[in-house]
């Protein structure tokens, strides 16, 4: 299977599913308006008999749920985020709006207490249900905790002063395993140094350890990390280093 495929699939899916969405909502927004215009004329002048009612305003509320649960990082149905953003428009507002032509559409005049009870409970079941069911859903999204389980083994940083000058200032880690005594570090420069940098480094903290400049590159330096003895179970040494230009820096 060509490497892309799976990429291209998941893309056109993404795209039919969001396409699907924006018609529906605006069949269903057209119909709603449809009804309206009807009982404004008077071609309709009786409400929708309660047999009817019922299946209409489930089946809307099912039809706006299915779209909520397709974009669960639009943001809640109180407050949503339109600006710019049209899957908030056809996951929240639309929705809403069509639910509200459609109760004027079927139920003009409301005097019936049916009409009242089933729509009140549509839009209760509207605001209330996907945000109570949805919240489970997200969790914790697989980036963060990648994030959480991943630790910083390099933090490097460089610097110019006013003069034009370079240096390179940063943090590195050196793992041992249980029985191991040196560890090999290298560190990038990228850019280059234009001339032989002057490099320092050293273990930071209440370690024992000893740090070695081992070979210094324009584009880089080697590290070695020496323990006193072995260690007896695994363990984590920072390192402070400190990569200047022979000016001062």
């Amino acid at each position: 299977m060509p490497a892309t495929e799976g990429t291209w699939r998941s893309a056109l899916s993404a795209g039919a599913w969001r396409s699907i969405a924006a018609g529906s909502t605006l069949l269903a927004f057209s119909l709603g308006m449809f009804l309206v215009a009807r009982r404004a004329t008077g071609d309709v002048a009786s409400p929708l008999p309660a047999a009817l009612l019922i299946p209409t305003a489930a089946t809307l509320v099912a039809w706006a749920w299915v779209l909520r649960f397709s974009q669960p990082d639009i943001g809640s149905w109180w407050l949503p985020k339109i600006a710019g953003r049209p899957e908030a428009l056809f996951g929240i507002v639309l929705p809403l709006v069509t639910v509200l032509l459609f109760t004027v559409g079927v139920s003009y005049p409301g005097s019936r207490l049916v009409d009242w009870l089933v729509w009140i409970t549509a839009y209760a079941a509207l605001v209330l249900g996907p945000r109570w069911l949805i919240s489970p859903r997200r969790g914790t999204p697989a980036a963060t905790r990648r994030r959480r389980s991943q630790r910083l083994t390099q933090d490097i940083k460089r610097y110019r002063d006013d003069e034009g000058h370079e240096c390179v200032r940063g943090m590195l880690t050196a793992d041992f395993s249980p029985g191991q005594r040196t560890e090999t570090l290298y560190v990038g420069f990228c850019p280059p140094f234009e001339f032989l940098p002057i490099v320092t480094a050293h273990a930071a903290g209440n370690t024992r350890a000893s740090v070695k400049v081992a070979q210094v590159l324009h584009n880089g330096v080697q590290l070695e990390v020496r323990l006193p003895h072995a260690a007896p179970h695994q363990e984590v040494t920072k390192i402070e280093i400190l990569a200047a230009e022979p000016e001062p820096c």
